[in-house]
């Protein structure tokens, strides 16, 4: 199959990216975006190229569950980079206590955070912020 065909694929069948779709997914993951402009631009892959492929159900539930599987392996940077950060902003600390569960917003929607920390926990961040 050539990427500018659409696969003829059925739910039973598993569905097998091409390694320009495999490619079009490690740079946007890369850029952290998902403007084809600029996908198609850093990976050297025509945008009408991807046009086609989103007309394939297939491709779409691939590219996906891929995006969100690769996405969970950034999450620990991520969260290292916030934790980082909170020590000089205060939106980055309402931004990782969102990410654990642990606010509240009142009825005016404003964030009510909470202090349930484990020891553990309170003693990771103590040291982070010396």
């Amino acid at each position: 199959m050539t990427d500018t065909q659409l696969t003829n694929s059925t739910k039973q069948e598993v569905f097998l990216p091409t390694p320009h779709m495999e490619k079009w997914l490690d740079t946007a993951i890369q850029l952290m975006t998902d403007s084809p402009t600029e996908i198609a631009n850093e990976s050297r892959i025509d945008k009408s190229t991807w046009y086609l492929w989103v007309k394939d159900e297939a491709f779409r539930l691939w590219y996906r569950q891929e995006w969100d599987k690769r996405l969970a392996m950034v999450g620990p940077t991520l969260d290292a980079i916030g934790l980082r950060q909170a020590k000089r902003d205060h939106k980055y600390w309402q931004d990782m206590q969102r990410r654990v569960g642990n606010f509240k917003d009142d009825s005016k929607g404003n964030v009510l955070i909470q202090q349930n920390f484990t020891e553990h926990v309170k003693n990771e961040l103590k040291e982070f912020s010396e």
